[in-house]
């Protein structure tokens, strides 16, 4: 039995809206843009292949330190900067986040000296180092820190 389709039920579905793009400035002069969309986690989206390497040495990391900081495989990072693997929305939102983070730092942090402040234990966030509160998706830690540093409230 063939079934009939409605005009209805074959419309196309409706692109996410975008809810704007934030450029972010890298240290090499270039920078970068983000796009906000509101989308279902198991979209795949596919961005510039540039972007992930740019982030990456926006922080000074080597792809194996990216790695671990992100949560991809080494394979996969190399394969989203080479532009053969197309990017995951999770994928995305690491990597948004980690723009969001260091668009911050420079603020407090001079940009030369993040990769070894993302690394090193921090008194402030329990003898941790930044990268650690990132792995174990604790990064409010990490932005509470960053705020009181920018309002300039003391640290206990």
């Amino acid at each position: 039995m063939a079934k009939t389709v409605t005009k209805a039920a074959a419309k196309k579905p409706r692109a996410p809206k975008s809810r704007g793009a934030e450029k972010i400035a890298l240290p090499n002069g270039s920078s970068i843009t983000i796009w906000h969309f509101d989308l279902p986690d198991q979209i795949t989206v596919v961005s510039s292949p540039g972007v992930f390497r740019k982030v990456r040495l926006s922080y000074g990391l080597t792809q194996q330190k990216m790695s671990s900081l992100t949560g991809t495989s080494l394979r996969k990072l190399s394969a989203l900067e080479r532009g053969e693997q197309r990017a995951t929305f999770e994928d995305l939102r690491r990597f948004t986040e980690l723009c969001r983070l260091r668009k911050e730092l420079v603020h407090i942090v001079a940009p030369e000296a993040i990769s070894n402040w993302l690394q090193e234990p921090n008194e402030f966030l329990d003898g941790q180092s930044p990268v650690e509160i990132i792995r174990r998706g604790e990064s409010d830690k990490l932005w509470r820190l960053i705020w009181r540093l920018q309002d300039g409230v003391p640290l206990d």
